[in-house]
């Protein structure tokens, strides 16, 4: 049973993309689209398929709509957990020797 959980975990994390969490937190922190692709040097496109694939990877709805960028609940709570595994990941990094 534990091979049939880990497998399956594995799947799951294998999904996802690290991309996602950095266009939403992006999006909160310039509450528009356009502004988040343009910080982030992409196409507006690129931040909106982001965003849909984190909503259906979590199965969750995070703004309320497109045009104001509210957070829903969902919303606020999984923004903390965004900036705390974006910041692990960067953090990540510091501990290993440089090749």
């Amino acid at each position: 049973m534990k091979m049939m959980e880990s497998a399956n975990q594995a799947r799951v994390i294998r999904q996802f993309t690290a991309r996602w969490l950095v266009s939403f937190l992006t999006v909160i922190e310039r509450q528009n689209l356009t502004a988040a692709a343009s910080h982030l040097r992409v196409h507006r496109s690129n931040v909106s398929r982001d965003i849909d694939a984190l909503e259906h990877w979590l199965g969750r709805v995070l703004f309320r709509d497109n045009v104001t960028f509210e957070l829903t609940e969902d919303g606020k709570r999984f923004q903390e957990t965004a900036q705390t595994m974006t910041s692990m990941l960067i953090h990540s990094r510091s501990g290993l020797p440089l090749s």
